[in-house]
């Protein structure tokens, strides 16, 4: 700007508000957020405009609540290992299962931190500290855990359920 002002012979602080000025009107005007390619904070905070988080579906909260309590809990933790054994839903959560089974299996101690370290993979090291940071009770009793197992492992009942009532109506309307 030093150099603009001089060849332009202006003094450098009118150039300066006037890059200022331009700078605000265009903020203004501008439509979206300050990340375009990502979707940090854009149009979240706009005026009147709230959106909500999405609402995982049953099956979803069921397994991350689980983890989050085989993560507190190594009873838990086999527990669950017993009843619902790697029949999670999404294959990240399978995964984090299977670690801590094998984590707790060791004689380690329920302590988060320490088997995120145990984890090297950032995806699934992403999802554990997502879990952690859930707002769930730490006590737990059998009926919660035998809730959440029966919520994982009536998903793939309904998709299967939902598979034949979609081919039964196709198979309808070819007739």
């Amino acid at each position: 700007m030093r150099d603009l002002s001089s060849e332009l012979n202006l003094s450098y602080e009118s150039l300066k508000q006037d890059c200022n000025l331009l700078r605000q009107s265009m903020q203004k005007k501008g439509n979206g957020g300050d990340n375009k390619g990502k979707r940090w904070n854009n149009g979240r905070h706009k005026k009147g405009q709230v959106s909500a988080p999405a609402l995982l579906p049953a099956y979803h909260a069921a397994e991350r609540r689980l983890l989050s309590l085989m993560l507190q809990d190594a009873e838990a933790a086999r527990y669950v290992g017993d009843n619902l054994g790697e029949a999670f839903n999404i294959e990240d959560h399978a995964a984090i299962a299977a670690y801590l089974y094998a984590y707790y299996a060791q004689g380690k101690p329920a302590d988060i931190s320490r088997f995120m370290s145990s984890l090297h993979d950032d995806r699934l090291e992403k999802t554990v500290g997502s879990i952690s940071m859930m707002d769930n009770p730490t006590d737990w009793n059998v009926q919660v855990l035998d809730d959440c197992i029966r919520e994982v492992l009536k998903y793939p009942q309904q998709k299967r359920i939902e598979q034949k009532k979609r081919r039964n109506d196709e198979g309808g309307a070819l007739r």
